[in-house]
């Protein structure tokens, strides 16, 4: 290959310039412009002594990693620095990123832009240097597009404004000195992992917060202007701690779990607090008793939940609205005062052990009427000080679940004199219920589900007593996440009898796989750790596990629809090369696929059906998930409204309809686990 020539390819440098013949580059020109095009590989430019630009341009137009280093970067006032658009979504496993690994000294207005929407490769404009200087750093770009900011800036003494695109911080400094406040204007505030900021944040226009990882904790004063909502997307698990304050007269909307608000500083926001977004956590309000988290106004929305870690965290006028489908408030046991309640959405009260909750009266408040609220937990409720805190319809619309004292069920409400909510001992009678709640029938259903296969599998006599075992799982993104699988392995390396015994787990999960992708492989799938699914035959080959586990089905049903005498078919193959392979198999019926209490999806029992015939045909160890995950639906999901109507909670054992809950995957992992110890024992 000829260097010199590549070079000019792809290295376009508006100045005098002397490039070596390697894949770093040195640059030792005076221009004020530099631009970075098409490599056909990773390549490096060096900057020999500093230099002063103002127009540095990436623009790789293959999916390769382009990075400055060396002496520091002065960038003046109205400098941009670019990374261009790319021909298209880079994908998985591929590198398309931009790096400035050297210092950089600002002065004046400067500009940070990314054009490509980050997804799962690494197409991001990421500066690791550290930044110095003062003036103002704008941040912009498409929606998605990361600007990431990982070095030590201590040493910046400017503003940071993003107007558009995100801004990612990898380090406790990456946004300066905190002399000035971050601006918002548009775009994203993203927290990478472990970062914590002390800066105060100015909220001009519509804009967003996200943490990327847990964080730290924010203390800094966040002031959202008229006319803007801040929206904080803290999803996946990822929390942030608030402890400064919250004002202006904006709204703040909270579309998924994972906020804390701690500490003494009393919000005084005039806009509403919105809490909506994720059914797997909770925003939490764990401020000092009596400072208030939601001064104004509270609104909950689909599948929102707030919980109480401390007592009085909402201003005792403010008013609380239900809209949208299910928001739960949870009291865990403390005590709140608030104004008058809204309903017109369903809603869910759990007080907890002894919670205590209070509301103006809202006799005066037209409530939908259709919705209902649904009070859990054995506490205290109020409305006003006494007649009427609420109509007789708005008592129709009010349920107690399971109270203290009564047969399980639903009850109705009544108000007491002095305007406590009390359940009656009128039972309501489901209507048209398709299930058998009679005491037998749940004990039969019960009987498929609560199983302890960990203790099973790792107890007193557990069937692992061979050193070096190794047990390989093979499904979709279910397996791909680890989180039964995680349990498992918890199980035996917690256990005296298991946890010396060296006892190997491989996931070989394919996110979106089917059964043709576990048999076959698959070049185009991302594979758990993102590798490639390989086929079958060759990973046992490499692993020679003792046991195999195969849970797939769900994608076959969903969305590769696969045809039945195929999946049978893939599904015998898998089975038969486990057991040439001198491995035990262990196969798993597909669990529940956006089904419910009477919206139960026959494809799914057919699907389900195919693998049970599957086991028997090839004296397989069956796991029946179908069979257990509906009978806890049937048991358990089933609540039953004011009136006589009833609903079934479709995300009882999971958080979208498919993929587990925690709940879930602790039944996938005692259910899976009793399969492994059983197939031990039965050879």
């Amino acid at each position: 290959m000829n260097h010199s020539a590549a070079i000019q390819a792809f290295l376009v440098l508006l100045s005098s310039a002397s490039l070596s013949s390697a894949l770093d580059y040195v640059w030792t020109g005076k221009g004020d412009a530099m631009k970075l095009s098409a490599p056909t590989e990773p390549v490096k430019v060096r900057l020999a002594k500093s230099v002063k630009l103002t127009s540095v341009s990436f623009d790789p137009g293959a999916l390769n990693a382009i990075e400055i280093q060396g002496e520091p970067l002065e960038l003046a006032d109205g400098s941009r620095v670019e990374f261009l658009k790319l021909p298209g979504d880079v994908g998985m496993g591929k590198t398309a990123s931009a790096t400035i690994s050297s210092d950089l000294k600002l002065s004046g207005r400067v500009a940070l832009m990314n054009q490509n929407r980050h997804y799962l490769g690494g197409e991001k404009l990421l500066i690791t240097g550290a930044i110095k200087g003062d003036g103002k750093l704008f941040i912009g770009g498409v929606k998605g597009g990361i600007v990431q900011l990982t070095g030590d800036n201590s040493g910046y003494l400017g503003r940071v404004i993003i107007e558009s695109g995100s801004l990612m911080l990898g380090h406790s400094s990456a946004l300066g000195s905190g002399q000035e406040a971050v601006t918002l204007k548009g775009g994203a505030l993203v927290m990478g992992a472990r970062v914590s900021t002390i800066h105060d944040l100015e909220v001009l226009a519509n804009a967003e917060w996200d943490a990327h990882g847990p964080n730290g904790t924010h203390d800094g004063r966040i002031t959202i202007h008229k006319g803007a909502v801040l929206t904080v997307r803290n999803g996946g698990g990822n929390t942030t701690t608030w402890r400064g304050e919250v004002s202006g007269p904006g709204n703040l909307v909270f579309t998924a779990h994972g906020t804390t608000f701690a500490g003494d500083r009393p919000n005084t926001l005039r806009g509403a607090v919105t809490i909506g977004g994720s059914s797997r956590g909770a925003t939490i309000m764990a401020r000092t008793t009596g400072t208030d988290v939601v001064p104004r106004s509270l609104v909950m929305t689909s599948n929102g939940t707030l919980r109480w870690a401390a007592d009085e965290q909402i201003a005792d006028s403010a008013s609380v609205t239900f809209q949208g489908e299910v928001p739960t408030l949870k009291l865990a046991g403390h005590k709140e005062r608030a104004g008058i309640l809204d309903l017109q959405g369903d809603a869910r009260i759990d007080l907890g052990q002894n919670g205590e909750l209070s509301f103006s009266d809202s006799s005066g408040i037209s409530w939908h009427p259709e919705k209902v609220i649904m009070i859990e937990g054995h506490g205290t409720i109020r409305f006003g000080e006494g007649e009427p805190g609420l109509t007789k319809e708005q008592l129709r619309r009010i349920g107690f679940v399971n109270p203290v004292g009564q047969p399980a069920g639903t009850y109705t409400a009544r108000l007491s004199k002095d305007g406590k909510l009390l359940p009656t001992n009128n039972l309501v009678v489901p209507e048209n219920l398709p299930v058998d709640l009679s005491a037998q029938a749940d004990a039969r259903r019960r009987a498929l589900y609560e199983v302890e296969g960990l203790l099973e599998l790792t107890g007193g006599k557990t069937p692992l007593t061979k050193p070096g075992t190794v047990i390989s799982f093979y499904g979709d993104s279910i397996t791909w996440g680890g989180g039964y699988l995680n349990l498992i392995g918890k199980a035996i390396s917690e256990s005296e009898r298991t946890k010396d015994l060296g006892i190997k787990l491989v996931n070989h999960g394919v996110n979106g796989g089917g059964v043709l992708t576990l048999r076959d492989g698959d070049k185009g799938t991302a594979h758990y750790g993102n590798r490639r699914p390989r086929p079958f035959a060759e990973t046992i080959a490499e692993d020679k596990p003792d046991v195999v586990v195969i849970s797939i089905g769900v994608n076959d049903v969903w969305w590769r629809k696969t045809p039945p005498g195929q999946f049978e078919k893939a599904l015998t193959d898998l089975v038969v090369r486990a057991k040439k392979a001198g491995a035990r198999p262990v196969l798993a019926t597909l669990a529940i696929m956006k089904e419910k209490v009477g919206e139960r999806n026959a494809k799914c029992d057919d699907y389900a059906g195919i693998a049970r015939k599957v086991a028997r045909d090839t004296d397989a160890t069956l796991v029946d998930l179908r069979s257990a995950f509906m009978a806890c639906m049937e048991s358990e999901s089933i609540v039953v409204r004011p009136g006589g109507a009833w609903t079934s909670d479709g995300k009882l054992l999971t958080h979208d309809g498919v993929h587990p809950n925690a709940r879930g995957n602790r039944l996938l992992a005692e259910l899976i686990a009793q399969g492994i110890s059983r197939s031990i024992k039965d050879r």
